[in-house]
């Protein structure tokens, strides 16, 4: 016996916005951020963003480490 299920749509799974997060990066960090990501596969630039400002939030580290800590995982060479 073959099923069919509906396709989903918008109203069938509502999702929760995420909070916003904000981070006043000098011109130098941001910088830093952006040459980490670039060498990130797009689909892996969410994470890495995500990680980072949890780092920068909990632990107040100085944006390169904090770089250095999110991006564990994420590059391959």
């Amino acid at each position: 016996m073959i099923r069919f299920s509906k396709p989903r749509t918008s109203t069938d799974t509502p999702r929760r916005p995420r909070p916003q997060i904000k981070l006043a990066l000098s011109d130098d960090e941001l910088q830093i951020v952006l040459d980490a990501a670039k060498d990130l596969d797009v689909q892996k630039r969410s994470l890495f963003l995500e990680r980072l400002s949890a780092q920068l939030m909990i632990r107040s580290r100085d944006v390169a480490a904090a770089v250095k800590v999110a991006l564990t995982g994420l590059q391959h060479h």
